[in-house]
């Protein structure tokens, strides 16, 4: 009997007549969830993950993808942790909503101001941004319409093993646009890391967006280098970092973010700067599924023993 080996030059398995990429695909399809992670983690890092005396940073992150508490469903949910928000920080500090829906109409959106984004709570990458609404055509709008209730029907926890994001009943929403020139304000991805021996480590990992072109870079609490980075595919460094400015309002900007991350071991509080003011955006409890790796590599570890562990919650949100 001729046998399925992976060195054969035609690529296709002379038993089953199939590529060994499809072979390779409906194999991986019918592991259980948390194999698929293990493997995943460990062509990341090459090492499977300690779940039961984590140390580094990216082994607490998978801790919370396979035992999340429930407050992160919470967290995650774009409309709910506005109320915590609000409560902790306070209602200035949220950017306007127009309207919620449980599933879009063409006469929703054309009751929407001029300019808007149009957002999904449920998950990420969820959003369309709307310059003028004059200038889109009404197949472009139905089309829009089309892609949103799509939005309500997709289990963005089974796309990265997010469990959390599985207790969120998804609705869509319809914000102000923040925009200068048409464009979006940078993002300020605001890490918080507490420990009870210790004052909160931060540090900011500035986002900046052009299309679908996504750069970063990383600084300290007080605007220095950060001696590390993220490493990310698709990502790139931002070009003349020595041209981006000390934000004035940035001593505001970490204690907010401070504030809302009190509770919790760590977060990531993403905020905004636009026309002198601090908007919220949203919080983040595994950042990039925890397949995010550090370089230098020797920075997991670090930033590990700053994640007090085990997780705790102070308390609660609601």
């Amino acid at each position: 009997m001729e046998k399925c080996l992976v060195g054969q030059t035609d690529s296709v398995c002379k038993v089953t007549g199939m590529p060994f990429n499809k072979l390779i695909q409906r194999f991986k399809s019918k592991l259980p969830c948390s194999v698929m992670m293990f493997i995943r983690y460990r062509k990341r890092f090459n090492k499977f993950p300690n779940l039961y005396m984590p140390s580094s940073y990216s082994e607490k992150i998978y801790c919370r993808l396979f035992n999340p508490l429930p407050v992160f469903s919470d967290l995650a949910d774009k409309l709910k942790v506005r109320g915590y928000v609000e409560k902790m920080i306070g209602k200035p500090y949220l950017i306007p909503i127009y309207n919620v829906f449980d599933e879009l109409t063409l006469k929703d959106l054309e009751a929407l101001p001029n300019s808007f984004v149009l957002k999904a709570n449920h998950g990420a990458g969820f959003n369309r941004i709307v310059a003028d609404k004059k200038q889109e055509t009404t197949l472009t709008l139905e089309n829009m319409v089309s892609e949103a209730n799509e939005w309500l029907r997709m289990d963005y926890s089974k796309r990265y093993n997010e469990r959390h994001y599985l207790m969120i009943a998804p609705k869509l929403f319809a914000e102000k646009a923040l925009l200068s020139e048409n464009k979006p304000p940078l993002d300020y991805k605001v890490h918080v890391f507490n420990n009870q021996d210790k004052d909160p480590f931060v540090f900011i990992q500035l986002m900046e967006r052009n299309g679908d072109m996504l750069k970063h870079f990383f600084y300290l609490e007080d605007w220095r280098p950060a001696p590390f980075k993220f490493v990310k595919a698709n990502v790139s460094e931002i070009d003349s970092v020595q041209n981006l400015t000390k934000p004035k309002k940035l001593k505001e900007l970490v204690s907010v973010a401070k504030k809302l991350a009190s509770p919790f071991s760590y977060l990531r509080v993403d905020l905004y700067l636009f026309e002198d003011r601090i908007y919220f955006g949203e919080m983040t409890v595994t950042p990039g599924a925890g397949s995010v790796s550090l370089s230098p590599t020797s920075w997991d570890k670090k930033l590990g023993q700053m994640f007090d562990w085990p997780e705790r919650c102070r308390q609660n949100i609601t």
